[in-house]
């Protein structure tokens, strides 16, 4: 009676601290990866049997629990692949959409010097139109009114 008296206390004991930790995992303080060690750790090798059942048992409910289950080598070998893939095509999306934001640009640029240039063509016939305008003034004016200007500036300071 004295042996399973130290058993059960024992196991009253090491289910309150698997209590405490699965608490602690629940609230986010601890890893389960760190419950299996402690519980593995503390396992008292007088009765593994009983102590194997509680730890799978333990374990069992703290994976349910959590939604944690042993990552293996595999499994982080497929992760790293869907990731390499995942990746290049995400890469890929973004070289072309800097490429089309590139097109945009030169598009956007082409059209401003095109408009630019007009404008300047647009100018310079103006320029040209109103040049003309002045030389054909200028030659309009009558032989008459040219010989009285110029009379005028010679008597202009004879009085």
């Amino acid at each position: 009676m004295a042996g399973y008296s130290d058993i059960t206390d024992e196991v009253i004991g090491e289910l309150s601290k698997l209590g405490k930790t699965a608490t602690d995992q629940i609230k986010g303080k601890s890893a389960s990866s760190d419950i299996a060690s402690k519980v593995a750790s503390q396992a008292n090798p007088q009765t593994p049997s009983l102590w194997n059942e509680i730890t799978k048992f333990a374990q069992s409910a703290t994976a349910q629990v959590s939604g944690d289950k042993p990552i293996t080598s595999t499994d982080i070998a497929k992760m790293a692949k869907k990731d390499d893939k995942f990746s290049q095509g995400g890469q890929e999306e973004v070289r072309q959409k800097i490429l089309q934001i590139y097109r945009e640009y030169e598009k956007k640029k082409k059209h401003k010097e095109m408009v630019e240039a007009q404008t300047e063509k647009q100018q310079e016939q103006h320029q040209l139109a109103e040049l003309q305008e002045r030389q054909e003034v200028k030659s309009a004016v009558s032989p008459a009114v040219g010989k009285a200007r110029a009379e005028i500036g010679k008597n202009y300071g004879s009085e």
